[in-house]
């Protein structure tokens, strides 16, 4: 199961139809619905239905929505975490004793 599928579920949820989903996500309707049909044969299962020309989530559709807001939310939390630690980090390093002086003086000079 593929984030950008799960996201595009969602959409679909949020934005109550694939047109929606789709201005949201910025993408055609078209790779809206093969991404919920992909979703479908992979879980095998329905997660919409057509009532008049409005989606309803199925049973299954639902479940899988509790999911997804759980999943897109850590997805969401570890990317920004690992972003936010993007470029820190520790650097350590061996010298002999007699160059540290040098070494300190180029730290306080080039990364304060």
């Amino acid at each position: 199961m593929e984030i950008l599928i799960l996201k595009t579920f969602k959409a679909v949820v949020d934005e109550n139809g694939i047109k929606g989903a789709a201005d949201k996500l910025h993408t055609v309707q078209s790779n809206i619905t093969n991404r919920i049909k992909k979703l479908e044969t992979e879980l095998d299962t329905k997660l919409f239905i057509l009532i008049g020309r409005k989606l309803q989530l199925t049973p299954s559709g639902q479940q899988l929505c509790e999911y997804a807001d759980n999943i897109l939310q850590l997805e969401y939390q570890a990317t920004s975490a690992i972003l936010r630690n993007k470029g820190s980090y520790d650097l350590r390093l061996v010298c002999q004793k007699h160059l540290l002086p040098f070494i300190c003086h180029w730290h306080s000079n080039n990364l304060s």
